[in-house]
Protein backbone atom coordinates (compact mmCIF):
# COMPACT_ATOMS: atom_id res chain seq x y z
CA UNK A 1 0.00 0.00 0.00
CA UNK A 2 3.23 2.07 0.77
CA UNK A 3 4.32 1.57 -2.68
CA UNK A 4 1.20 2.56 -4.66
CA UNK A 5 0.52 6.02 -2.02
CA UNK A 6 4.33 6.98 -3.36
CA UNK A 7 3.57 5.91 -6.64
CA UNK A 8 0.75 7.92 -6.78
CA UNK A 9 2.25 10.61 -5.23
CA UNK A 10 4.73 10.36 -7.75
CA UNK A 11 2.63 10.48 -10.92
CA UNK A 12 0.38 13.32 -9.53
CA UNK A 13 3.85 15.22 -8.89
CA UNK A 14 4.79 14.82 -12.28
CA UNK A 15 0.58 15.88 -13.51
CA UNK A 16 0.92 18.97 -11.71
CA UNK A 17 4.17 19.70 -12.94
CA UNK A 18 3.40 19.34 -16.67
CA UNK A 19 -0.31 21.40 -15.86
CA UNK A 20 2.30 24.37 -14.83
CA UNK A 21 4.96 24.18 -17.23
CA UNK A 22 2.55 24.05 -20.15
CA UNK A 23 -0.66 25.71 -18.63
CA UNK A 24 -0.09 28.43 -16.39
CA UNK A 25 0.78 31.01 -18.65
CA UNK A 26 -2.24 30.63 -20.57
CA UNK A 27 -3.95 32.40 -17.93
CA UNK A 28 -4.34 35.77 -17.07
CA UNK A 29 -5.38 36.11 -13.55
CA UNK A 30 -6.91 39.44 -13.18
CA UNK A 31 -7.36 40.99 -8.72
CA UNK A 32 -10.67 40.20 -7.42
CA UNK A 33 -12.06 43.90 -7.29
CA UNK A 34 -15.82 43.73 -6.10
CA UNK A 35 -16.77 46.38 -3.72
CA UNK A 36 -18.36 44.24 -0.40
CA UNK A 37 -21.54 42.93 -0.72
CA UNK A 38 -24.92 44.72 -0.07
CA UNK A 39 -26.53 44.04 3.37
CA UNK A 40 -30.28 42.18 3.69
CA UNK A 41 -31.87 45.19 4.01
CA UNK A 42 -33.74 48.26 2.35
CA UNK A 43 -35.08 46.64 -0.77
CA UNK A 44 -33.12 43.28 -0.55
CA UNK A 45 -34.84 42.36 3.25
CA UNK A 46 -35.06 38.38 2.74
CA UNK A 47 -38.14 37.16 1.39
CA UNK A 48 -39.58 34.25 0.09
CA UNK A 49 -41.49 34.95 -2.69
CA UNK A 50 -39.88 32.53 -5.10
CA UNK A 51 -40.81 29.14 -3.01
CA UNK A 52 -44.13 29.87 -4.33
CA UNK A 53 -43.29 29.16 -7.83
CA UNK A 54 -44.42 25.91 -9.61
CA UNK A 55 -41.73 23.48 -11.69
CA UNK A 56 -42.81 22.99 -15.02
CA UNK A 57 -41.33 20.31 -18.00
CA UNK A 58 -39.64 18.36 -15.70
CA UNK A 59 -37.54 16.18 -17.23
CA UNK A 60 -38.54 17.70 -20.89
CA UNK A 61 -35.94 20.25 -21.03
CA UNK A 62 -32.53 20.64 -19.73
CA UNK A 63 -31.10 24.17 -19.88
CA UNK A 64 -34.09 26.29 -20.64
CA UNK A 65 -31.39 29.35 -20.53
CA UNK A 66 -33.96 31.98 -22.02
CA UNK A 67 -37.73 32.47 -23.29
CA UNK A 68 -39.36 34.26 -26.03
CA UNK A 69 -42.90 33.98 -25.25
CA UNK A 70 -45.40 34.60 -28.00
CA UNK A 71 -49.00 34.02 -27.29
CA UNK A 72 -49.39 30.81 -25.72
CA UNK A 73 -46.59 29.51 -26.61
CA UNK A 74 -43.04 29.62 -25.17
CA UNK A 75 -40.11 29.03 -27.12
CA UNK A 76 -36.63 28.26 -25.18
CA UNK A 77 -32.80 26.91 -26.14
CA UNK A 78 -32.14 24.00 -24.67
CA UNK A 79 -28.33 22.50 -23.67
CA UNK A 80 -28.65 19.74 -26.51
CA UNK A 81 -28.84 22.54 -29.21
CA UNK A 82 -32.66 23.20 -30.16
CA UNK A 83 -35.44 25.30 -30.03
CA UNK A 84 -38.08 23.81 -28.07
CA UNK A 85 -41.78 24.88 -28.25
CA UNK A 86 -43.98 24.57 -25.01
CA UNK A 87 -47.78 24.60 -24.75
CA UNK A 88 -49.22 24.10 -21.53
CA UNK A 89 -46.54 22.73 -20.12
CA UNK A 90 -45.81 20.24 -22.40
CA UNK A 91 -42.99 20.27 -25.23
CA UNK A 92 -44.61 20.60 -28.88
CA UNK A 93 -41.96 21.13 -31.69
CA UNK A 94 -38.38 20.60 -31.18
CA UNK A 95 -36.09 21.89 -33.66
CA UNK A 96 -32.06 20.80 -33.54
CA UNK A 97 -30.19 23.92 -34.90
CA UNK A 98 -27.60 21.43 -35.34
CA UNK A 99 -28.08 17.91 -36.15
CA UNK A 100 -24.85 16.42 -34.99
CA UNK A 101 -25.63 18.25 -31.59
CA UNK A 102 -28.63 16.76 -31.08
CA UNK A 103 -27.64 13.37 -31.34
CA UNK A 104 -25.03 13.84 -28.09
CA UNK A 105 -26.61 12.35 -25.04
CA UNK A 106 -23.31 14.48 -23.21
CA UNK A 107 -24.22 17.77 -22.05
CA UNK A 108 -21.10 18.59 -20.60
CA UNK A 109 -18.68 17.43 -23.43
CA UNK A 110 -17.16 19.70 -25.55
CA UNK A 111 -19.44 19.49 -28.27
CA UNK A 112 -18.50 22.32 -30.52
CA UNK A 113 -21.73 21.92 -32.21
CA UNK A 114 -24.93 23.95 -30.85
CA UNK A 115 -25.79 25.94 -27.30
CA UNK A 116 -29.06 28.53 -27.86
CA UNK A 117 -28.93 31.49 -25.81
CA UNK A 118 -30.76 34.54 -25.82
CA UNK A 119 -33.56 34.29 -28.00
CA UNK A 120 -36.32 37.14 -29.28
CA UNK A 121 -38.79 37.51 -31.84
CA UNK A 122 -37.38 38.80 -35.07
CA UNK A 123 -40.40 40.17 -36.73
CA UNK A 124 -43.91 37.52 -36.95
CA UNK A 125 -42.53 34.72 -38.18
CA UNK A 126 -38.94 34.67 -37.07
CA UNK A 127 -37.19 34.17 -33.88
CA UNK A 128 -33.31 35.19 -33.14
CA UNK A 129 -31.25 33.06 -31.20
CA UNK A 130 -27.67 33.71 -30.12
CA UNK A 131 -26.02 30.64 -30.34
CA UNK A 132 -22.74 30.45 -28.17
CA UNK A 133 -21.40 27.62 -30.77
CA UNK A 134 -23.20 28.47 -33.97
CA UNK A 135 -23.35 32.46 -33.62
CA UNK A 136 -25.99 34.33 -34.87
CA UNK A 137 -29.37 32.40 -35.47
CA UNK A 138 -32.51 32.66 -37.44
CA UNK A 139 -35.07 30.55 -36.21
CA UNK A 140 -39.06 29.59 -37.86
CA UNK A 141 -40.91 27.37 -35.59
CA UNK A 142 -43.87 26.68 -38.10
CA UNK A 143 -41.73 25.95 -41.15
CA UNK A 144 -39.28 24.10 -38.96
CA UNK A 145 -36.32 25.88 -40.64
CA UNK A 146 -33.04 28.09 -39.22
CA UNK A 147 -30.04 29.81 -40.56
CA UNK A 148 -26.92 31.06 -39.51
CA UNK A 149 -26.58 34.64 -40.67
CA UNK A 150 -23.83 35.39 -38.77
CA UNK A 151 -21.15 32.97 -37.60
CA UNK A 152 -19.00 32.28 -34.45
CA UNK A 153 -15.04 33.15 -35.80
CA UNK A 154 -16.14 35.99 -37.76
CA UNK A 155 -13.42 39.24 -37.17
CA UNK A 156 -15.29 42.16 -35.92
CA UNK A 157 -12.68 44.87 -35.66
CA UNK A 158 -10.34 42.35 -36.25
CA UNK A 159 -10.91 40.51 -33.05
CA UNK A 160 -12.70 37.24 -33.86
CA UNK A 161 -16.27 36.44 -31.81
CA UNK A 162 -15.80 33.87 -29.43
CA UNK A 163 -18.93 33.85 -27.84
CA UNK A 164 -22.48 35.27 -28.73
CA UNK A 165 -24.66 35.00 -25.16
CA UNK A 166 -27.72 37.14 -26.10
CA UNK A 167 -29.20 39.70 -28.19
CA UNK A 168 -32.10 42.11 -28.80
CA UNK A 169 -33.67 43.61 -31.68
CA UNK A 170 -33.44 47.25 -32.55
CA UNK A 171 -35.09 46.61 -35.62
CA UNK A 172 -35.75 44.02 -38.44
CA UNK A 173 -32.43 44.82 -39.63
CA UNK A 174 -30.63 45.47 -36.97
CA UNK A 175 -29.58 43.50 -33.91
CA UNK A 176 -27.34 44.08 -31.02
CA UNK A 177 -25.67 40.92 -29.17
CA UNK A 178 -22.97 40.47 -26.23
CA UNK A 179 -20.11 38.32 -27.29
CA UNK A 180 -19.53 37.35 -23.40
CA UNK A 181 -15.63 37.15 -24.06
CA UNK A 182 -12.97 37.00 -26.79
CA UNK A 183 -10.94 35.01 -25.15
CA UNK A 184 -12.48 31.59 -24.60
CA UNK A 185 -14.87 30.19 -26.31
CA UNK A 186 -18.33 28.25 -24.87
CA UNK A 187 -16.17 25.24 -23.86
CA UNK A 188 -14.05 26.92 -21.91
CA UNK A 189 -16.52 29.26 -20.01
CA UNK A 190 -15.44 28.24 -16.85
CA UNK A 191 -11.85 29.55 -17.12
CA UNK A 192 -13.94 33.24 -17.55
CA UNK A 193 -15.39 32.59 -13.90
CA UNK A 194 -11.93 32.02 -12.31
CA UNK A 195 -10.07 34.54 -14.44
CA UNK A 196 -12.38 37.61 -14.45
CA UNK A 197 -10.50 38.93 -17.01
CA UNK A 198 -12.48 41.44 -18.51
CA UNK A 199 -13.19 41.33 -23.00
CA UNK A 200 -16.64 40.65 -23.40
CA UNK A 201 -18.21 43.46 -26.12
CA UNK A 202 -21.33 44.35 -26.99
CA UNK A 203 -21.88 44.58 -30.65
CA UNK A 204 -24.72 45.56 -33.32
CA UNK A 205 -24.92 43.76 -36.47
CA UNK A 206 -26.89 44.88 -39.32
CA UNK A 207 -28.56 41.56 -40.76
CA UNK A 208 -28.62 42.39 -44.23
CA UNK A 209 -25.46 43.86 -44.96
CA UNK A 210 -23.95 41.57 -41.98
CA UNK A 211 -22.08 45.44 -41.42
CA UNK A 212 -21.19 45.58 -37.60
CA UNK A 213 -19.77 48.23 -35.21
CA UNK A 214 -18.26 47.26 -31.51
CA UNK A 215 -20.50 49.22 -29.04
CA UNK A 216 -18.69 48.35 -26.11
CA UNK A 217 -15.57 46.11 -25.07
CA UNK A 218 -13.42 45.34 -22.35
CA UNK A 219 -16.73 44.16 -20.05
CA UNK A 220 -16.82 41.60 -17.57
CA UNK A 221 -18.13 38.68 -19.07
CA UNK A 222 -21.21 40.66 -21.23
CA UNK A 223 -24.39 38.80 -21.21
CA UNK A 224 -27.53 40.22 -20.53
CA UNK A 225 -28.80 42.42 -23.30
CA UNK A 226 -31.76 44.88 -23.40
CA UNK A 227 -32.79 47.52 -25.49
CA UNK A 228 -34.84 50.95 -23.71
CA UNK A 229 -37.95 51.79 -24.74
CA UNK A 230 -36.85 54.90 -26.82
CA UNK A 231 -33.82 53.08 -28.35
CA UNK A 232 -31.34 55.43 -27.54
CA UNK A 233 -29.55 53.17 -25.68
CA UNK A 234 -29.26 49.39 -24.58
CA UNK A 235 -28.09 47.76 -21.39
CA UNK A 236 -25.49 45.11 -20.84
CA UNK A 237 -24.84 42.69 -17.72
CA UNK A 238 -21.38 41.99 -16.54
CA UNK A 239 -21.62 39.10 -15.03
CA UNK A 240 -18.04 39.14 -13.31
CA UNK A 241 -18.22 42.71 -12.63
CA UNK A 242 -21.68 41.99 -10.70
CA UNK A 243 -23.25 45.52 -12.60
CA UNK A 244 -24.88 46.23 -15.64
CA UNK A 245 -23.50 49.11 -17.58
CA UNK A 246 -25.71 51.44 -20.31
CA UNK A 247 -24.91 51.98 -23.15
CA UNK A 248 -25.85 54.69 -25.56
CA UNK A 249 -26.33 54.29 -29.15
CA UNK A 250 -28.25 57.55 -30.60
CA UNK A 251 -28.98 60.78 -29.78
CA UNK A 252 -26.62 63.53 -27.92
CA UNK A 253 -24.86 61.12 -25.80
CA UNK A 254 -24.43 58.26 -28.73
CA UNK A 255 -21.07 56.48 -28.24
CA UNK A 256 -21.00 56.89 -24.24
CA UNK A 257 -21.65 55.00 -21.44
CA UNK A 258 -22.34 54.90 -17.74
CA UNK A 259 -22.74 52.17 -14.99
CA UNK A 260 -26.37 51.86 -14.31
CA UNK A 261 -26.29 49.47 -11.39
CA UNK A 262 -23.33 48.43 -9.55
CA UNK A 263 -22.46 45.85 -6.47
CA UNK A 264 -25.44 44.37 -7.18
CA UNK A 265 -26.51 41.26 -4.89
CA UNK A 266 -25.45 38.45 -7.21
CA UNK A 267 -24.20 38.11 -10.78
CA UNK A 268 -26.45 39.58 -13.62
CA UNK A 269 -27.53 37.19 -16.34
CA UNK A 270 -30.47 37.97 -18.66
CA UNK A 271 -32.52 41.12 -18.63
CA UNK A 272 -35.95 41.84 -19.85
CA UNK A 273 -38.58 43.98 -20.10
CA UNK A 274 -41.59 44.05 -17.73
CA UNK A 275 -44.76 43.19 -18.94
CA UNK A 276 -46.47 46.94 -18.63
CA UNK A 277 -43.02 48.01 -20.10
CA UNK A 278 -42.49 50.20 -17.63
CA UNK A 279 -39.34 48.67 -15.84
CA UNK A 280 -36.89 45.49 -16.26
CA UNK A 281 -35.91 42.09 -14.91
CA UNK A 282 -32.86 40.99 -14.14
CA UNK A 283 -32.57 37.19 -13.85
CA UNK A 284 -29.33 36.97 -11.40
CA UNK A 285 -27.13 34.11 -10.86
CA UNK A 286 -26.53 33.47 -7.29
CA UNK A 287 -26.39 35.58 -4.60
CA UNK A 288 -23.84 37.88 -2.54
CA UNK A 289 -24.38 39.29 0.41
CA UNK A 290 -22.70 40.71 3.70
CA UNK A 291 -21.89 38.10 5.85
CA UNK A 292 -22.60 35.32 3.55
CA UNK A 293 -19.34 34.97 1.71
CA UNK A 294 -19.19 31.65 -0.61
CA UNK A 295 -16.69 29.54 -1.27
CA UNK A 296 -16.23 30.99 -4.84
CA UNK A 297 -16.04 34.40 -3.39
CA UNK A 298 -13.59 33.30 -1.24
CA UNK A 299 -10.85 31.50 -3.43
CA UNK A 300 -11.84 34.74 -6.02
CA UNK A 301 -9.37 36.41 -3.35
CA UNK A 302 -6.28 34.64 -3.70
CA UNK A 303 -5.28 34.96 -7.25
CA UNK A 304 -2.22 32.11 -7.44
CA UNK A 305 -5.20 29.49 -6.17
CA UNK A 306 -7.15 30.40 -8.95
CA UNK A 307 -4.40 29.85 -11.39
CA UNK A 308 -3.59 26.54 -10.35
CA UNK A 309 -6.96 25.65 -10.28
CA UNK A 310 -7.09 26.82 -13.86
CA UNK A 311 -3.81 25.07 -14.91
CA UNK A 312 -4.33 21.75 -13.24
CA UNK A 313 -8.06 21.38 -12.95
CA UNK A 314 -9.53 20.04 -16.46
CA UNK A 315 -12.69 21.70 -17.58
CA UNK A 316 -15.53 19.73 -16.51
CA UNK A 317 -14.18 18.79 -12.85
CA UNK A 318 -13.64 23.00 -13.23
CA UNK A 319 -16.77 24.05 -13.87
CA UNK A 320 -18.35 21.33 -11.17
CA UNK A 321 -16.35 23.26 -8.68
CA UNK A 322 -17.77 26.61 -9.67
CA UNK A 323 -21.18 25.42 -9.34
CA UNK A 324 -20.01 23.69 -6.14
CA UNK A 325 -18.63 26.82 -4.85
CA UNK A 326 -21.85 29.12 -5.47
CA UNK A 327 -24.90 29.77 -3.44
CA UNK A 328 -27.45 27.65 -3.48
CA UNK A 329 -30.16 31.06 -3.01
CA UNK A 330 -32.29 32.81 -5.96
CA UNK A 331 -32.90 36.41 -6.36
CA UNK A 332 -34.20 38.36 -9.10
CA UNK A 333 -34.69 42.09 -9.35
CA UNK A 334 -37.54 44.42 -10.79
CA UNK A 335 -35.71 47.45 -11.96
CA UNK A 336 -36.94 50.91 -12.89
CA UNK A 337 -35.48 52.71 -16.08
CA UNK A 338 -32.71 54.87 -13.66
CA UNK A 339 -31.63 51.66 -12.01
CA UNK A 340 -33.56 51.93 -8.84
CA UNK A 341 -34.59 48.67 -7.13
CA UNK A 342 -38.48 48.31 -7.27
CA UNK A 343 -39.06 44.70 -5.83
CA UNK A 344 -37.35 41.77 -5.16
CA UNK A 345 -38.14 38.21 -5.29
CA UNK A 346 -36.22 35.53 -3.28
CA UNK A 347 -35.72 31.71 -2.35
CA UNK A 348 -32.99 32.89 0.03
CA UNK A 349 -32.37 28.72 0.80
CA UNK A 350 -32.56 27.85 -2.87
CA UNK A 351 -35.05 25.45 -1.46
CA UNK A 352 -37.52 25.84 -4.77
CA UNK A 353 -35.53 28.23 -7.09
CA UNK A 354 -31.70 28.44 -7.66
CA UNK A 355 -29.31 29.90 -10.27
CA UNK A 356 -32.12 32.33 -12.80
CA UNK A 357 -30.59 33.18 -15.61
CA UNK A 358 -33.97 35.22 -16.99
CA UNK A 359 -37.16 36.31 -15.51
CA UNK A 360 -39.59 36.80 -18.37
CA UNK A 361 -43.28 38.91 -17.24
CA UNK A 362 -46.54 37.67 -19.02
CA UNK A 363 -49.94 39.13 -17.95
CA UNK A 364 -50.75 36.45 -15.29
CA UNK A 365 -46.90 34.74 -14.36
CA UNK A 366 -43.92 35.21 -14.00
CA UNK A 367 -41.14 32.84 -16.00
CA UNK A 368 -37.82 31.79 -14.44
CA UNK A 369 -35.17 30.18 -16.90
CA UNK A 370 -31.73 28.85 -16.10
CA UNK A 371 -28.90 27.24 -17.71
CA UNK A 372 -28.45 23.60 -16.76
CA UNK A 373 -31.30 21.97 -14.93
CA UNK A 374 -33.84 19.92 -16.58
CA UNK A 375 -37.03 22.07 -15.63
CA UNK A 376 -37.92 25.54 -15.31
CA UNK A 377 -40.07 27.26 -13.09
CA UNK A 378 -43.50 29.64 -13.19
CA UNK A 379 -45.13 32.32 -10.55
CA UNK A 380 -48.42 32.95 -10.41
CA UNK A 381 -48.63 36.89 -9.88
CA UNK A 382 -51.62 36.74 -7.92
CA UNK A 383 -49.45 34.74 -5.50
CA UNK A 384 -47.57 37.87 -4.68
CA UNK A 385 -48.17 40.24 -2.24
Amino acid sequence: MKSLLLVFGALAAIYVGICVQYYWDTFTVNDYALSSPLPRSGPYVINHHLTKAEKLCESLVTGPESFEIVDDKIYTGLMNGTIAEIVDGKVTKMLPLNEECSKSRNQFAAMSCSRPGGIRRLNKEELIVADVYLGIVIVNMEAMTSKVVFSVGTLVNGVAVRFPDDLDVLNEDTIIFSDATTKWASDDFPNEMWELYPSGRLIQLNLKTKETKVLAKDLGFSNGVQIFPDKKSVLVAESTAARITRVYIAGDKAGTSKVFMDNLPAYPDNIRMSYDGKSFWVGLFTTRFAGEKSIYEQILEYPVLRKSILSIVPKIPKFIIYIMSIPSGAITINVGFNGEVIKTLQDPQGTVIREISQTTETKDYLYFANFHRSYFHRLRKADLP
